[in-house]
């Protein structure tokens, strides 16, 4: 950004210092902060976030954990207009795919960042011609997970569970050997 004189900030926050700092869409991507409400205004035409899950199933965070503890079958990603409650505005795009057989937080994760790139590309052009419908989701509390959310037992293997479900939940925790775990290992 710097080699290109692209203003950047160290927070959120810092957004709102910057005299007369305004854009058309504002993209939050890979952010696991909750943007104020005043930078959500910042953008004219409307603020956006990818979301690692299909909302509103798995709304909040580390949403391919949540799902491969589930065993669901089927995981996707979902582009989203922000507003003040989280991961509940109008959907722009989403797109659902199949969780493979031995799938880990990692390789989903890195699955949901991988077909992110490919619809960011849709959705802009879409924006650009003026082709995007916003589609409204019914939020479901239950399916939202917290920053503080965690397995049960601080992710101990319950022996009396399935091999199935052992299986599921340590694929769940399992961020590779190259990224922080932000939920806890299998005990």
């Amino acid at each position: 950004a710097e080699s290109l004189a692209i203003p950047s900030f160290d927070s959120p926050a810092a957004l709102l210092e910057r005299d007369s700092l305004v854009c058309d869409y504002l993209f939050s991507i890979g952010n696991l902060l909750v943007l104020p409400s005043g930078v959500l205004r910042l953008a004219r035409q409307a603020a956006i976030n990818f979301h690692d899950g299909p909302l509103p199933r798995h709304a909040g965070l580390f949403a391919p954990v949540w799902a491969l503890i589930a065993r669901e079958r089927s995981h996707g990603i979902t582009w989203h207009v922000m507003t003040n409650a989280i991961d509940a505005g109008n959907v722009l795009k989403q797109r659902l795919f199949e969780v493979s057989e031995g799938e880990t937080a990692l390789t989903l994760n890195t699955k949901c960042y991988e077909v992110g790139l490919d619809t960011f590309e849709e959705l802009v052009l879409e924006l650009e011609r003026g082709e995007t419908v916003g589609t409204s989701q019914a939020p479901d509390p239950s399916q939202f997970h917290r920053q503080s959310d965690r397995p049960p037992a601080a992710c101990s293997i319950d022996w009396r569970r399935s091999a199935d479900d052992i299986g599921a939940l340590v694929r769940a925790l399992d961020f590779g050997d190259k990224y922080p775990n932000p939920i806890g290992r299998a005990k």
